[in-house]
């Protein structure tokens, strides 16, 4: 999958994550690739909402709790386009 621009980074994010998700493997490799879409999207947000769901997302990756890792990539999503107005 290519890489992720500014505007797309939340939906990136979360098709990464399914991707990654979806392979028979243990691919750490690709868990690696999904550090740079999580930079991009914590560093745009701003609030406090929006830093928590990237922690607790990055958190539930790292513990291997693939619904919880989701769940933070919706609300993400979902806080994306209450700030824009969507």
């Amino acid at each position: 999958m290519g890489a992720c621009n500014r505007g797309e980074a939340v939906q990136c994010l979360y098709t990464k994550t399914l991707d990654l998700l979806s392979r028979d493997d243990e691919d750490w490799a690709a868990r690696l690739e999904l550090l740079r879409p999580l930079a991009m999207v914590a560093g745009f947000q701003k609030t406090r909402e929006g830093q928590r769901e990237c922690a607790a997302y990055a958190a539930n990756l790292a513990a291997d709790d693939a619904p919880g890792a989701l769940a933070a990539c919706r609300r993400l999503i979902e806080l994306d386009a209450e700030l824009s107005g969507k």
